[in-house]
């Protein structure tokens, strides 16, 4: 039996003319227009319904893309939200007094590590519900705050003069070391 006879499970290979760029599928691509949301359109003018099983059949189609991305992105948080508060209640909470009362090493380093995990889903859970909140009612509803950094928290000092006055402008002019500072 030579190699050209054989077949192997997934049919022979017939290396074809070339236009299909290597596809001996046959696909069929059907062209169509879109309308101004990029939905199909078929000849008949209706927009043309997807056999994706991934796409939700109750989805409007003639949505704005902007609201259909901010819908999206709600719905994308609030999957996340419900899927911590599954993980918390499945995890449960962690109640510890001190960990000192216990002299076990490693029960002890275990149910530390419990408490901190469960003190970062609880932040998270926070954070997302802030997250959420921003991104359904605006900024304003709850706003992220204000970062204290050295110079915003520095009391400012009234000796600092910030617009130059005629007495400056006076004192400029008769500085005897300003041809070496200038």
């Amino acid at each position: 039996m030579s190699d050209s006879d054989q077949d192997n499970d997934y049919g022979s290979f017939d290396a074809g003319s070339g236009d299909d760029l290597g596809s001996d599928f046959g696909e069929q691509v059907a062209e169509y227009e879109v309308d101004k949301h990029g939905n199909p359109i078929g000849a008949a003018g209706k927009v043309v319904e997807s056999h994706d099983p991934k796409r939700k059949t109750d989805e409007p189609t003639d949505e704005d893309p902007e609201v259909r991305k901010k819908r999206k992105r709600l719905e994308k948080l609030d999957r996340k939200i419900n899927g911590l508060k599954k993980d918390h209640v499945k995890k449960g909470k962690v109640v510890m007094g001190t960990p000192n009362d216990i002299k076990n090493k490693h029960k002890r380093q275990e149910i530390v590590v419990k408490k901190k995990m469960a003190d970062a889903r609880i932040a998270k859970l926070a954070h997302l519900k802030q997250v959420r909140i921003r991104e359904e009612h605006g900024e304003a509803a709850a706003p992220k705050g204000k970062t204290n950094t050295i110079e915003s928290m520095r009391v400012k000092d009234e000796t600092i003069i910030t617009e130059i006055d005629d007495d400056i402008k006076g004192e400029h002019e008769v500085d005897e070391f300003a041809k070496y500072f200038n």
